[in-house]
């Protein structure tokens, strides 16, 4: 079944443009950060609780990949497939 996008390419293209101008005004970390506040309160406003939203962890440089083998069921990263480093020693068992 062939299905049709729900914007056409130019509208996913303005939508861009228009994130990237407010990302270069006052950073896209802000960005994605209020984004998620938003979000979890459109949540809570309409459903009486939040936790859907997606949350926004640290850079990805200062992360490691998490290593497990069903990222889907991996309580340790929650399947984004990273973890800092403090994080991922726990996991392995070498904790300072």
């Amino acid at each position: 079944m062939n299905q049709q996008r729900a914007f056409p390419e130019k509208h996913l293209e303005h939508e861009e443009n228009m994130v990237m101008r407010v990302g270069r005004y006052i950073g896209y970390g802000r960005v994605m950060d209020i984004a998620q506040k938003l979000w979890s309160r459109q949540l809570v406003s309409k459903y009486g609780f939040g936790g859907g939203a997606l949350m926004i962890g640290p850079c990805e440089a200062a992360t490691v990949p998490c290593g497990c083998e069903n990222q889907r069921e991996c309580e340790w990263c929650g399947g984004c497939g990273w973890l800092t480093k403090k994080v991922r020693r726990i996991k392995d068992g070498q904790n300072e």
